[in-house]
């Protein structure tokens, strides 16, 4: 496992690594955010702390105490033009 993932990375070295990454940054709480029952998954923008913005996909619930978290990291990787994440 540890091969697989490095420190944290912004969204421009997870994408140029292709491995999976744990990226840190802030909800962008400007941009829609939404938990679809339907297909158990939550979508929301992120921006980096090179100020990237990418869309991220979470299949699980909104967790518990988001809107007050200062920072999120997101493990998982990048695919397409989203980051799906395994973990928040």
């Amino acid at each position: 496992f540890s091969q697989n993932v490095s420190g944290y990375e912004n969204f421009r070295q997870a994408t140029e690594s292709g491995r999976v990454a744990h990226v840190v940054g802030t909800w962008a709480e400007d941009m829609p955010s939404r938990y679809d029952p339907a297909s158990n998954r939550f979508t929301f923008a992120m921006r980096d702390d090179e100020g990237t913005v990418r869309q991220v996909v979470y299949a699980a619930p909104k967790p518990a105490n988001f809107e007050d978290a200062e920072k999120v990291v997101v493990e998982g990787r990048v695919e397409g033009d989203h980051f799906a994440a395994d973990r928040i």
